[in-house]
């Protein structure tokens, strides 16, 4: 029998408001330990609000959040947090070597350094002063620092920002080791494909409130068409397939009956190679998603 996982967060019934601007309204979540949670919206939605109340450094206007049943702000919670904010800022004449162990002992169990250098990718950089680093070597060593205390939850804001694709996809799997080991880990990020690969499960609010939540495969299929792309030559000079068009050297079109228009491309007689069927990029079901938010507050206005 498996054992069902531990609830690490609950909030209920957040909100904070900025004069009259609502930066997060009436929001509720809960995550679970080894769960990866990312939570999407455009610029201005209220993400960097809402992470700063479940981390404990806001205090909401109304709503409470327990990290595994203590308030966030107090010593116990924040002793279980790893935070990586999107600006980070570390002591500039600090080497890496010296860095890590400083914030090692502010924790009773840290994580071994060795074990946050071979995680972070941090070969080659420990001799290195933090003011001498690039913006992506900066990043690896924030990640590293933010589970130097062993969280059990960690919150990473555009976690691999700057980072090459080799050192970006090392990182992931860095990231998902954590969550295996029950660590619950809730990403902000724009980086739509990083969430393909991580996230269990995705929150995306707009204007302070969650528009939708469930994975990111069953929010690609909320549009209710899937894609169609193949390689083909142009028909006479026009797209082989009616609605078709050219994206990087590929025919795509996006159709509501997927395996219809796989047969209907069939009997039409063009010669075609590559083909792939899938379902919407969840960058265009997340953008429906705000289109329909945006659409639906306007009639309400009106």
């Amino acid at each position: 029998m498996t054992q069902s996982r531990r609830t690490v967060l609950e909030a209920e019934n957040l909100a904070k408001h900025f004069g009259k601007t609502a930066a997060v309204n009436d929001v509720s979540l809960s995550t679970k330990e080894g769960e990866i949670l990312a939570i999407l919206g455009p610029n201005g939605a209220g993400k960097t609000t809402l992470t700063e109340l479940l981390t404990g450094l806001r205090q909401p206007d109304k709503g409470t959040v327990r990290v595994l049943g203590d308030p966030p702000s107090s010593m116990r919670a924040r002793n279980r947090i790893g935070l990586t904010p999107q600006n980070v800022a570390l002591p500039k004449t600090l080497k890496v070597k010296e860095l890590l162990p400083y914030v090692a002992a502010h924790f009773d169990t840290p994580l071994p350094v060795d074990l946050a250098k071979s995680w972070f990718l941090l070969d080659g950089l420990m001799d290195r002063n933090a003011g001498d680093l690039s913006g992506g070597q900066m990043r690896r060593v924030a990640l590293a620092a933010a589970f130097m205390g062993q969280p059990k939850l960690a919150f990473l804001d555009e976690p691999t920002t700057g980072l090459d694709i080799q050192a970006k996809r090392a990182l992931w799997k860095s990231i998902r080791a954590a969550a295996h080991r029950n660590v619950q880990i809730t990403l902000t990020t724009h980086d739509l494909d990083e969430v393909q690969e991580l996230a269990d499960r995705v929150i995306v609010i707009n204007r302070g409130r969650i528009l939708l939540e469930d994975s990111p495969d069953r929010v690609r299929r909320r549009l209710g068409h899937r894609r169609l792309s193949f390689r083909s030559a142009p028909v006479n000079g026009d797209a082989p397939f009616p609605g078709a068009v050219q994206e990087a050297g590929r025919w795509v079109v996006d159709v509501a009956d997927g395996d219809q228009a796989v047969r209907d491309l069939v009997r039409s007689g063009v010669a075609f190679e590559d083909l792939e069927l899938a379902p919407a990029s969840l960058e265009d079901a997340i953008l429906a998603e705000l289109e329909r938010s945006e659409q639906a507050d306007k009639g309400t206005v009106s």
